[in-house]
């Protein structure tokens, strides 16, 4: 069985994930029927063991394929022999979602006359071609990324999802991928029924077929899970609710406001509500303060939100952003959380206390100790709330985070003491088991609500800043004021430097984009000409004076900046842990391999002589490589022996390591 024909049944399961289980269990019965021949016999033992060996299943219902093949025999498609075998009469009907994308093309056919001027289906008939392909991908991509009640985490690459859809536009024929690419994004965020529906059904689709895949039983006891249960927002939450220009924004809302739908209680901590105050304080003197150079963009997400929210002052937008209580409490019902006397499970909590900070080490993750503190008092809250409730078929309360190195802690907690769930998952993965353990009616509405959000976190590329609004920034971070704007604005649109500058923020690079900025700004001669072409030359006196001064500044700290940077690569090329560079594999779950390497090198520089294996060399490294690798360092840390304890805090690391690769 493909990859193709597997997925190709995701958009066709159309009901309710419990009543119409039957129909997709159905679907690929007949899928696998389809590949006999008229007269074929097969008896119900190997029939099951090939739709379990072509499907991936861990098992398959006896009773319901009986029940599936006796209703293929009521249709005339099959009939019992003499022996206790079925015979195949003629083939099912293949069930194909072609119609069902015919419908969306004709529909996106109107987005493309609408962008591209004399667009004519019928000259341009291979961008119907990379429209399938395109949505081919978005499906596979939704089969990839299940992960319901397994890893609560969230490992998309939103730049190699991209390049994915380049190089198919590119196979078709289409020189500029983007021609095809721009209407295709804004079709599949238009909320148009064909699109959203087809979207909608292919993303639970998946998401059933994951579970099915494991085993997992649907019932109606399963699905009931709001039942007084309770949700806590981490801080990065709250933030994307606020900031609403984020991808992640319409995730949380959508995820909030169904768990408010099904009777969850969503609330927050006294100290999440510090480190949002410390946050926005952050963001405040960064666009009050003069600094030395302007920092990267995308460094926080209250100051890009601010940028992207274009024609307001800063002063504005941070008395609205300090509202954010009463917002989020009139918005979503959402309440400050108090519990005087906490109990947590004190095994748990040692062991979470232990494994965390080597954990953000080997992520490359830096955590202050307020920060720290935050973390793991979330996670005391919750073991406490777990110890004192009543037995649930779902397990309460949670920690809703965009956060993977809160969220890499339950496959951890999960595997050390054999527990059914972890104790924080991300919001998409929040999402999925809304979609599937939930009695909520999804109308057009919430259908569209929900896609939009999927296709901004999952499919969307990365925003980009405009020049204008980068201008924006810079004008706040080096001490001029909203009045100056335009003058940076036009320094960059006339410096000689401009393309530099708007490749670097297209492809998001931080260091050059700080870079350049400088080199523009500490041009002395560009500052002249710029502000002697301006029509009201008397009113930029002082802003001309003020400039001079942050030239002088930047000139000074750029000489800095590169000692520092000099310092960096120096001590980077000194590092005893090699560089590996994992092709085929994502860059959060390559950043963990070169931690691993890091930690195994710091906790025992003799651990590759004791153990005699060839440790991974600076350079690339393939995928199988690595798996063959962690395997066996995992195989020396269970082996017991004395040198492995010093080690062991390392296991929950290799396990997740392998997980994420697909070898556990």
């Amino acid at each position: 069985m493909t990859t193709k024909e597997l997925i190709e049944v995701f958009p066709l399961v159309r009901g309710d994930l419990i009543d119409d289980r039957y129909e997709l269990h159905e679907l690929m019965v007949k899928k696998i029927l389809f590949k006999k021949e008229n007269n074929d016999r097969v008896s119900l033992e190997n029939l099951k063991r090939e739709i379990i060996e072509d499907f991936k299943f861990e098992e398959f219902p006896d009773e319901l394929l009986v029940k599936i093949l006796e209703d293929l025999i009521k249709g005339e498609f099959l009939k019992r022999t003499t022996q206790g075998e079925y015979e195949l009469l003629k083939k099912p009907e293949q069930e194909s979602i072609s119609s069902l994308l015919d419908s969306c093309y004709r529909k996106f056919v109107e987005v493309l006359k609408a962008e591209i001027k004399d667009f004519d289906p019928y000259l341009n008939k291979n961008f119907k071609d990379a429209f399938i392909g395109c949505m081919w991908q978005i499906v596979h991509l939704f089969s990839e990324q299940q992960e319901v009640n397994e890893i609560q985490i969230d490992v998309l690459n939103q730049d190699e999802t991209k390049t994915r859809f380049e190089q198919i536009v590119k196979s078709e024929g289409i020189d500029s991928p983007q021609k095809f690419l721009s209407p295709f994004f804004k079709y599949l965020g238009s909320g148009e029924k064909n699109i959203t529906d087809f979207l909608f059904h292919a993303y639970r689709g998946a998401i059933a077929y994951d579970l099915l895949k494991r085993g997992k039983i649907l019932t109606r006891e399963t699905c009931n899970i709001g039942e007084g249960g309770l949700l806590m927002l981490d801080t990065n939450t709250i933030i994307s609710l606020m900031c609403k220009t984020d991808t992640t924004h319409s995730l949380a809302k959508s995820a909030i406001e169904l768990s408010r739908k099904i009777g969850f209680n969503v609330c927050y901590t006294h100290l999440t509500a510090l480190e949002y105050t410390g946050l926005l304080q952050s963001a405040d003197y960064i666009m009050k303060a003069s600094r030395s150079k302007p920092s990267d963009p995308t460094d926080n997400q209250l100051i890009l939100d601010f940028i992207k929210r274009d024609g307001r002052n800063w002063s504005d937008y941070h008395t609205e952003m300090s509202n954010y209580k009463n917002f989020i409490k009139i918005k979503y019902d959402i309440d400050s959380l108090e519990v005087r006397d906490i109990n947590p499970n004190k095994e748990v909590m040692e062991y979470i206390e232990q494994i965390y900070p080597v954990m953000l080490q080997t992520m490359g993750k830096e955590r202050e100790s307020k920060a720290l503190e935050h973390d793991l008092y979330l996670f005391k809250l919750l073991t406490h709330f777990r110890n004192t409730e009543q037995p649930r078929t779902f397990d309460s309360p949670w920690i809703l985070s965009f956060d993977n190195a809160l969220n890499f802690i339950n496959q951890f907690v999960v595997d050390r003491f054999k527990l059914p769930y972890g104790y924080s998952i991300h919001p998409r993965c929040w999402l999925n088991t809304l979609l599937v353990f939930s009695n909520v009616e999804f109308d057009d509405k919430r259908r569209e609500e929900i896609v939009k959000a999927l296709m901004e976190h999952m499919i969307f590329p990365r925003s980009t800043l405009t020049l204008e609004q980068y201008a924006t920034l810079v004008t706040y971070e080096i001490g001029l004021n909203q009045e100056n704007v335009d003058t940076i604005r036009h320094i960059f649109t006339i410096s000689p430097l401009k393309y530099n500058l708007e490749k670097a923020l297209m492809e998001h690079k931080s260091e050059k984009i700080s870079e350049i900025s400088m080199e523009i700004l500490t041009d002395s001669d560009l500052i002249d000409k710029a502000i002697s072409v301006k029509e009201i030359k008397q009113e930029l006196d002082e802003a001309k004076k003020q400039l001079k001064d942050v030239a002088a500044k930047y000139r000074e700290e750029h000489a800095k900046y590169r000692e520092e940077h000099a310092k960096v690569r120096t001590l980077e090329s000194v590092r005893t842990a090699p560089v590996v560079i994992v092709t085929g594999v994502d860059a959060d779950v390559s950043q963990m391999i070169a931690g691993l390497l890091m930690q195994i090198e710091a906790l025992d520089p003799d651990f590759y002589e004791k153990t005699k294996i060839n440790k991974l060399e600076t350079g690339e490294a393939s995928k199988d490589e690595v798996i063959g690798f962690v395997k066996k360092v995992k195989d020396a840390l269970h082996q017991g022996t004395e040198f492995a304890k010093d080690l062991e805090v390392l296991k929950p690391v290799v396990s997740t390591i392998l997980t994420l690769l697909g070898a556990q």
